[in-house]
């Protein structure tokens, strides 16, 4: 089920986030969100709809995400906050809205590889950027705690046109 999310992408998809592009100002602005969990030690799949806006807050940028999480059996609002940090054009340190470090993202070639250390658990993502409006974001988590696969396809909210052949 998530994984139908997490498909590779072949080498003809656009390379448009790299070492040498800005990716505050490709994350900016608004993305609709299709997120699939499966959890696999409780046996219990679950979907978030909702949408992400990437702002910039003085520092980076802040990333507030809302929708409708659904569960098992529950059904209701969800929302979390992330704060992004630039040290350099083509990767951001990424933080939880208290400040704690969450991990770093830093795309090479279309793809990232980050982790995250949650107490004993263990989050190994894989992001995918498939386009210039569309990037897969794929979450094995194990540990003691947790065993989980998250998978997410964010799309550009309002679409920007890739450059033509040619132009600069």
């Amino acid at each position: 089920m998530p994984d139908r999310l997490a498909q590779t992408p072949t080498p003809a998809q656009p390379r448009c986030v790299d070492s040498h592009t800005d990716l505050a100002a490709w994350l900016a602005g608004r993305w609709t969100i299709d997120r699939l969990f499966r959890d696999r030690r409780l046996r219990i799949d679950g979907r978030f709809l909702g949408t992400g806006l990437f702002v910039p807050d003085g520092e980076g940028l802040r990333y507030d995400e809302t929708g409708t999480l659904t569960f098992g059996d529950h059904v209701g609002p969800a929302h979390q906050t992330h704060l992004y940090r630039f040290p350099e054009p083509g990767s951001a340190l990424v933080f939880f809205g208290d400040g704690r470090p969450f991990h770093r993202l830093e795309p090479i070639g279309s793809v990232a590889r980050p982790r995250h250390d949650c107490g004993p658990d263990l989050y190994r993502g894989r992001v995918s950027i498939r386009s210039p409006n569309c990037w897969i974001v794929l979450w094995r988590v194990r540990g003691p705690r947790k065993h989980l696969l998250i998978a997410s396809r964010l799309r550009r909210a309002t679409a920007i046109s890739p450059p033509e052949e040619g132009s600069p």
